[in-house]
């Protein structure tokens, strides 16, 4: 989410004038940049206690996978497609694109 969307929703939502400092520095705890949307930290979404309930990895490995991700702005799909670069025909078929469309996405 761009910062000028999180102050709109505040400013819709709260109906009142907001301290947009104040507002960025609090985002800038919980958040970090990436190309201009503010994603949640990792150590939010994982705290180092917590494990999957699915497979049981750890908060700290689930932390450093998603930063992992999130610094090499990578979207899942391009990252599929750099682990099983034979699956793009599939992944082509099944969302109906043609191979040029899968294959100009990850740029």
């Amino acid at each position: 989410m761009r910062f000028a969307q999180v102050l709109h929703y505040l400013k819709t939502k709260l109906k009142a004038s907001i301290d947009e400092i104040g507002i960025l520095r609090t985002i800038q705890t919980l958040a970090v940049l990436v190309q201009g949307c503010w994603v949640v930290k990792s150590e939010i979404l994982y705290p180092l206690e917590c494990a999957s309930d699915v497979n049981g990895v750890s908060g700290d490995q689930m932390q450093k996978a998603r930063d992992f991700i999130v610094r090499l702005n990578i979207t899942y799909l391009q990252l599929y497609m750099m682990i099983f670069p034979a699956q793009i025909i599939i992944i082509a078929s099944i969302a109906a694109l043609s191979i040029h469309k899968v294959q100009d996405s990850q740029t």
